[in-house]
């Protein structure tokens, strides 16, 4: 386990920290400090506490009160595995937070729901494919959002307790299928174009090893408040944490820039909302366990929150920044459009809920999200080694910070 505080990141200047005038260098600043491990922080590693540890001291030095939240989790790594089907070798993909294990034996196949449920031999190797193997599937206990077909599709699996799982897919490059901790059996992804001996041959016999390496760690929210007295509060939020192997500055270096710039920019705030800034920790781990503690924190005070902002997937090199809002009243929807349509580098974008605004979204809160405007081209780049500091556009996220503390600011006239 790597203790929590004890980052070794380099702190900037106090002055880059509080100046206004800075916003653009210190954003720049941060999303170098963060990116700087190519592997990227994911929950658990060392990075990802340094991270933390790193964000805490900045919004302390603002002023704030400022607490990390911490929850236990997990830090895997893949170390390879190796499949051999039919004698020839098959490049494999290890499912992210698979233990390990090694298997042998005649393949069972299932491409369809049908043919998973005729299925009786116990402890075999199991290839899935076909519709079942269509889209990832959600982890078993991920309390969000768990479609029955996906649960039904793991209960069945666990139960023949495979010795492991062959998934195969049909796109070029192999897309996770499983990723989920708390599966019991081992398994990895193949693409169709190298499964023939997998697929074809019957019967086929298949030998599979799955190396990884798991310990128990510990990550953390890091939340600081601005208490003004108020009943209400705006909450600030972005997630630090970055998919396994990826730098992480679009996804999300870039959000939490946004984030402690903001804080910087309102740290003198004396208005009629308290202000919460919040970094959640794991929304690219497989169970989301800092949304997940902060919904159990705030279950009951969900009701106070009048407006959160979400930053997410923001400023790429190209387009201008997307902003959307859900579930604000059609006071707060006009007012914030019209903040929208005053900034030249800002656009009202399309409604997107594969982030951190979705939690407040579903708990009834007004929402506010901002991303890339050219979101579909950032999801080719993001949880991928290209997503570096040279997809960003600094003076982008410069104008998204602004932009954050004009949404507070527009609220202050809705009263």
């Amino acid at each position: 386990m790597h203790p929590l505080g004890q980052g070794q990141m380099t702190q900037p200047s106090l002055s880059a920290t509080l100046a206004p005038m800075q916003t653009t260098e210190y954003i720049a600043q941060i999303v170098a400090e963060l990116c700087k491990d190519a592997s990227g922080r994911p929950t658990g590693s060392k990075a990802n506490q340094q991270a933390a540890a790193y964000s805490r001291h900045q919004l302390h030095a603002m002023g704030y009160q400022v607490r990390l939240d911490r929850f236990p989790c997990m830090d895997w790594q893949d170390l390879g595995s190796v499949l051999n089907a039919g004698g020839d070798a098959v490049p494999v993909q290890t499912s992210p937070y698979a233990p390990s294990g090694q298997a042998s034996g005649i393949v069972e196949k299932a491409s369809s729901l049908g043919e998973l449920k005729r299925l009786r031999r116990r402890n075999a190797v199991i290839a899935v494919s076909g519709e079942l193997t269509r889209e990832p599937l959600m982890p078993k206990n991920f309390p969000f959002y768990n479609p029955d077909e996906h649960r039904e599709i793991i209960s069945l699996l666990e139960a023949l307790e495979p010795q492991a799982v062959i998934a195969v897919t049909s796109s070029a490059k192999p897309v996770t299928v499983f990723e989920d901790g708390d599966l019991t059996f081992p398994s990895v992804t193949v693409c169709e174009e190298h499964a023939e001996a997998l697929l074809s041959r019957t019967p086929a016999r298949a030998e599979l090893i799955v190396r990884t390496r798991s310990a128990s760690s510990e990550g953390a929210n890091c939340i600081a408040l601005k208490d003004t007295g108020a009943a209400e509060r705006i909450v600030i939020c972005a997630h630090i944490d970055t998919h396994r192997g990826s730098p992480g500055a679009l996804d999300n270096a870039a959000g939490v820039s946004v984030v402690l710039a903001s804080a910087a920019l309102l740290r003198e705030y004396r208005g009629p909302f308290n202000l919460e800034f919040v970094l959640f920790n794991g929304e690219d781990y497989y169970s989301n366990p800092g949304e997940q503690l902060y919904v159990a924190q705030n279950r009951e005070r969900f009701s106070s929150v009048a407006l959160a902002v979400n930053i997410d997937g923001a400023g790429y090199r190209a387009g201008r920044t997307a902003c959307t809002c859900y579930q604000c009243d059609e006071h707060l929807s006009a007012a914030l459009a019209e903040l929208v349509r005053s900034e030249p580098d800002c656009v009202l974008g399309a409604p997107w809920y594969e982030s951190d605004h979705s939690l407040f979204i579903q708990h009834g809160c007004p929402a506010a999200a901002m991303t890339s405007e050219m979101l579909e081209e950032v999801m080719t780049v993001t949880h991928t080694p290209m997503d570096t500091v040279n997809q960003l556009n600094i003076g982008t996220l410069a104008t998204a910070a602004r932009m954050t503390v004009r949404m507070v600011e527009t609220l202050h006239t809705l009263i």
